[in-house]
């Protein structure tokens, strides 16, 4: 049997929920752990007979539970995992019941798919070749998240991916994530050459760069080309990097690495943007240089520590004020709105919330995309006219609606952002640029 034929098999079984499954797959195990096989159900007792295990030659082999025999894995490697993550493979539509087509993926995508997709949902959620981000599944799952039915029926939607995700299977996926962190000495490199050192060509294109703009350096804008054309080409750099997977966030390159290889740049102090400093802690630090680093050190711990008094008396004020305020159902019947041009950028946004066409109260959906580039007369508290200070449901819009007694909270995070952002000082910010659409901020 070869790799793939027994890695099909052991998904069907549900080996991916074993956590020593997982380890004998994409390790090198030398023996099993002694198990009293009277006490495992038909499905532990399946899964411990798929383990790998290595025979006196070191191959790896496992013993089939449907003939009880011996199958040898005949493209396994004596001294090497039998799986790596990245080993790419091609798989076809249904292999995984939430695949609908054939694609190129890896062992890990797949059981990553499994854990985190499968076993929480089944098929509502498609299979990602190259995973989803955290971020990416929250959203996907936001929008669909609903309780579950109070009479044990389902829903009548017949397209899996327009189903709703029910609190319980939400539940599942919590546990799910939460087993990955068993896996990380398996697929989280800790340290590579290449993260411990950077290639020359990009010190010789910072110097080049430097020479370049040499009457320039103090220009913010200058300064964010610089290091966005570097910090690019040392994450294209790692691509040659078979761990590449230990630099995976942006803060990595633009402030961590940029930082210890390439140059520290102008550091905040309490009076603004210091000077601009060319050489990196890799290459050591210049005595004239360090008074403006000291002043960059002080303004973040000052930030860190009296600035987060600012978000945090904003929190406890919000508390204070709205702790009272309730969203109540119905409409307050408030003609007053306030103009909003929806955007591509902030339509769904908007989904939820209500406007007015021609004296008539409609709401927003996902499918208004026609409103996108307009302005719309948009119903909001500000106008609201509900009693005893309260915000009707309409004005507020259906995801405050839905927490009623919660407005105080979304008050008190307004205050939150302003403390993080405080916060965030302490540990360095990358200079950007982006485009600023004048036009859209001038209609």
């Amino acid at each position: 049997m070869n790799k793939l034929e027994y890695f099909t098999r052991c998904m069907a079984a549900e080996c991916y929920r074993s956590k020593a499954w997982v380890i004998s797959a994409f390790s090198v195990v030398i023996s099993q752990p002694a198990v009293n096989k009277q006490f495992l159900s038909d499905v532990e007792r399946r899964v411990f007979q798929y383990q790998l295990r290595r025979n006196e030659a070191g191959l790896p082999y496992f013993i089939d539970p449907d003939t009880n025999s011996e199958v040898v894995i005949d493209d396994g490697n004596a001294d090497e995992p039998v799986f790596q993550f990245r080993d790419t493979i091609t798989l076809p539509a249904g292999t995984c019941i939430n695949l609908d087509q054939d694609i190129e993926t890896t062992y890990g995508a797949w059981l990553f798919n499994n854990i985190l997709l499968v076993y929480p949902f089944g098929n509502k959620i498609p299979y990602a070749a190259n995973g989803y981000t955290i971020k990416d599944l929250e959203t996907l799952i936001e929008k669909r998240l609903a309780d579950d039915p109070a009479d044990g029926t389902t829903t009548t939607e017949s397209d899996p991916r327009k189903q709703p995700i029910y609190v319980s299977e939400y539940i599942r996926f919590n546990e799910a994530a939460g087993s990955l962190t068993g896996f990380t000495q398996l697929c989280v490199p800790a340290a590579t050459p290449m993260t411990l050192t950077i290639d020359p060509a990009i010190l010789k294109r910072r110097d080049e760069l430097f020479a370049q703009y040499k009457d320039q350096l103090h220009d913010p804008a200058i300064q964010a080309r610089i290091s966005e054309e570097l910090t690019q080409m040392d994450r294209a750099s790692f691509e040659k990097d078979p761990d590449r997977g230990f630099y995976y966030r942006d803060k990595s390159f633009s402030v961590t690495r940029k930082k210890l290889f390439l140059f520290n740049g102008s550091e905040m102090g309490f009076t603004g943007a210091g000077k601009f400093i060319t050489s990196s802690l890799n290459e050591g630090i210049n005595p004239e240089d360090i008074p403006d680093l000291a002043s960059g050190q002080r303004y973040s711990s000052f930030s860190r520590g009296a600035n987060t008094a600012l978000g945090g008396v904003a929190v406890k004020y919000n508390l204070r004020m709205f702790q009272n305020v309730l969203i109540t159902p119905g409409d307050c019947g408030a003609r007053l709105c306030k103009p909003q041009r929806l955007t591509k950028s902030n339509f769904d946004d908007f989904v939820g919330r209500y406007h007015q066409v021609n004296g008539k109260t409609l709401p927003i959906t996902a499918a208004d995309t026609a409103l996108i580039g307009s302005e719309i007369e948009l119903r909001t508290p500000l106008f609201c006219h509900a009693e005893h200070g309260n915000f009707c449901s309409i004005c507020a819009g259906d995801q405050l609606a839905s927490t009623p007694d919660a407005i105080s909270t979304y008050a008190a995070s307004i205050g939150s952002v302003m403390m993080l952002v405080s916060m965030k000082k302490m540990h360095g910010t990358a200079l950007k640029l982006t485009k600023y659409d004048y036009k859209f901020r001038l209609t």
